[in-house]
């Protein structure tokens, strides 16, 4: 079999990540106690209290808006991993960009940018008349930045809290 040709290996780190050939990552190494706290905290966080916040009507206190209620809840649940949980977040697979593989950072930029062509074309008429909006940042502000941190949350919530949890307890 003949070596692959450079051009070809660098074409190769494109790729990789959309077949999801990512360099295997190692079974979280924390305490299992430190894993019963990013439980405990995961349920707190999204079934006592909830993503839209149900025990707040329930107590009769008006729900938050979106726009406060959505970073409060991200910020709360990043500060519970460093000081609930008392993990460090390159423990729970939060690394900064200089530790990413070829393969993790050409992926992202692809799906950043595919996914925003995608987004772009679908909503075309959409945000043609969004941005025709006399108060454009305002919209943007009440909308647009709530949802893109929602989905910090969430993917916080369920891969960093219980999907991070379950390898490490399903590792062999």
């Amino acid at each position: 079999m003949e070596p692959m040709s450079s051009r070809a290996q660098g074409l190769d780190i494109h790729w990789k990540g959309h077949a999801f050939q990512f360099a295997k990552a190692k079974a979280p190494q924390y305490e299992a106690s430190a894993g019963l706290r990013l439980l405990l905290i995961f349920v707190v966080l999204e079934g006592v209290i909830g993503p839209r916040l149900w025990l707040f009507p329930w107590l009769g206190i008006p729900s938050p808006p979106a726009w406060l209620r959505i970073p409060v809840l991200l910020v709360s649940a990043l500060l519970l991993v460093r000081f609930g949980a008392g993990l460090r977040f390159s423990e729970i697979g939060l690394c900064p960009w200089r530790e990413w593989s070829r393969t993790e950072r050409s992926y992202f930029v692809q799906v950043v940018l595919i996914a925003n062509t995608i987004f772009w074309v679908l909503f075309a008429d959409r945000l043609r008349m969004i941005l025709s909006e006399p108060h454009l940042v305002k919209r943007v502000c009440e909308v647009f930045v709530p949802y893109f941190l929602w989905g910090f949350y969430q993917e916080t919530m369920y891969r960093v809290y219980r999907h991070t949890e379950l390898v490490r307890r399903c590792a062999v």
